[in-house]
């Protein structure tokens, strides 16, 4: 659901309180207009935490971005990522759990399609001299798709959000992202 003009007025008028600049910008039509464009795809809830969190620790008046900066931040504590290390922890554990004819689906993409791209068969058939490189070869894939998937998380570009939805698409046969899918995608 879009920012609601009456949570981007308190949280203007909040900043207001705070910023002399931020307040002298409330009195202009044309700025305000711009900063609600800008701050438009966050949630009411988000506005009102990062609002909150910039004033106790903000020095000089926020832009957009700074309050942007607090919502990704904020987003990226609700829902913590796997490190490539972790994913591949993963995997290697259920090698051995599940074995060569009972290959695992993740909830995960990026650990999904990571699995998919060295294929099930060559993970169970690693050997001790091939070990280090699938290794290597997993958090590499698996990193590459944990910046794709953060450049066009934080883009306005709808050509980045798509391609990652289609390399979703292809590589795990899944539906797009949720958070790709929609305007409220910072």
């Amino acid at each position: 659901m879009p920012l609601s003009k009456k949570a981007f007025g308190e949280a203007m008028a909040i900043l207001g309180t705070y910023y002399d600049k931020i307040d002298a910008t409330l009195g202009d039509t044309i700025k305000t207009k711009a900063w609600y464009s800008a701050l438009q795809d966050m949630e009411d809830d988000e506005l009102r935490a990062a609002v909150n969190d910039y004033v106790k620790t903000g020095k000089f008046a926020p832009m957009p971005a700074d309050l942007w900066d607090r919502v990704r931040t904020m987003r990226e504590a609700q829902h913590p990522e796997l490190t490539a290390e972790e994913a591949w922890g993963i995997v290697y554990r259920d090698i051995s759990r599940y074995g060569y004819y009972s290959e695992p689906t993740y909830d995960d993409w990026k650990l999904e399609a990571a699995k998919n791209s060295i294929g099930w068969e060559t993970l169970c058939d690693l050997k001790e001299n091939t070990l280090m490189a699938t290794r290597a070869h997993f958090l590499r894939i698996y990193g590459s798709f944990t910046q794709r998937e953060k450049i066009a998380a934080a883009s306005d570009n709808p050509m980045a959000k798509a391609f990652v939805n289609n390399l979703v698409t292809q590589l795990t046969g899944k539906k797009a992202l949720k958070e790709l899918e929609g305007n409220h995608d910072h």
